[in-house]
């Protein structure tokens, strides 16, 4: 999905959605450890209501992370 289709999920079904490397936004259930490692960065629509969920991910690769929007 593109941008505004993921600020959509995330104000309306609050739903964190990520891109890597530039590809279209998927929720982020459907990233694999390996993808997010050989990333060169990531773009995260974070859904606040469900933000603590995605602690872990948002810690372990926060170098890569920019954070497009927040509900």
């Amino acid at each position: 999905m593109d941008i505004e289709q993921a600020r959509i999920k995330a104000v309306c079904n609050h739903m964190t959605t990520i891109s890597i490397d530039n590809k279209p936004f998927v929720p982020l259930i459907k990233i694999k450890r390996s993808e997010a490692l050989l990333a060169g960065n990531i773009r995260v629509m974070l859904s606040k209501r469900r933000s603590n969920r995605i602690h872990y991910f948002l810690q372990m690769y926060a170098s890569k992370i920019t954070l497009v929007n927040e509900d």
